[in-house]
């Protein structure tokens, strides 16, 4: 037996004095190389097989899409056979990725959203201010490019700090770097456009400061699961916060503070 480039002599030793005892040896042998996938950067789709649940690995000597667990192979599309888009590329299953967007000096990312129809692009600062803006607002953009202003930030607003899609009928979950919650509604929040500095949606102290907002989705409640005693209670439960709703607000909370 002869050491392989890939198996120490060390190694080779002791297997060679288990095979003399008549001992057996399990030898695994980690394959690493470049095992790249066909991507698109638009929608997102990437080259799996259709027959297993593997990926099918571009093959670059001759064009080929090639499944390496059931054998199955295919032409490289001209195009994404999802959306049609020809900026296909191949990248390897731990590349970096490409540039989604060009962030600017002290910019980063705080999330990311894929619109659904009828939803509205709810921002939040950590000052507490906040708003709900029309997806139509947003322009499509290639990628890499800069974007376009969700929020307009200011020392009244400070840094923008979370951005989520809501629907109506949603709540909203507001955490303080205090660890105060507050869960609201979001058809509180007013609509307004997308370079606008938004209205008050929570009251911080001194010291405190909005870290992160969550849309909450809770489903319909089963009448075959709740009785009539509990729909009731929850008919009350929402007729006091509608009237709590209904209260006079300030200013801030109208967003008649000089805010667009």
């Amino acid at each position: 037996m002869q050491a392989a480039g890939q198996i120490s002599v060390i190694v080779v030793d002791a297997m060679r004095e288990r095979v003399t005892r008549g001992e057996q040896i399990l030898v695994l042998l980690n394959r690493r190389g470049y095992a790249p996938v066909l991507h698109c950067t638009d929608c997102g789709w990437k080259s799996e097989c259709p027959h297993c649940s593997a990926y099918r690995v571009f093959h670059k000597l001759d064009r080929s899409l090639r499944c390496h667990h059931c054998s199955f192979a295919q032409a490289v599309p001209r195009a994404c056979p999802e959306c049609g888009d020809t900026d296909v590329r191949a990248m390897g299953r731990t590349a970096r990725g490409v540039r989604g967007i060009r962030l600017g000096e002290g910019h980063r990312m705080i999330s990311l959203i894929i619109p659904e129809a009828g939803g509205k692009v709810l921002s939040v600062s950590e000052n507490g201010y906040g708003k709900r803006t029309e997806i139509d607002e947003f322009p499509s953009k290639g990628r890499g490019n800069k974007g376009v202003i969700a929020m307009s930030t200011s020392a009244r607003n400070g840094k923008l700090v979370g951005a989520v899609q809501v629907f109506d009928g949603d709540e909203l979950m507001l955490i303080s770097n205090q660890g105060t919650m507050v869960r609201t509604r979001t058809d509180e929040v007013s609509v307004l456009g997308r370079n606008t500095q938004g209205v008050r949606v929570i009251r911080t102290k001194e010291g405190e400061f909005l870290v992160g907002v969550e849309r909450i989705d809770e489903p319909a409640q089963d009448p075959e699961l709740f009785g009539p005693d509990d729909a009731d209670a929850d008919s009350g439960d929402t007729a006091s916060t509608d009237a709590d709703s209904a209260a006079p607000k300030t200013n801030d909370e109208t967003g008649d503070d000089g805010a667009e």
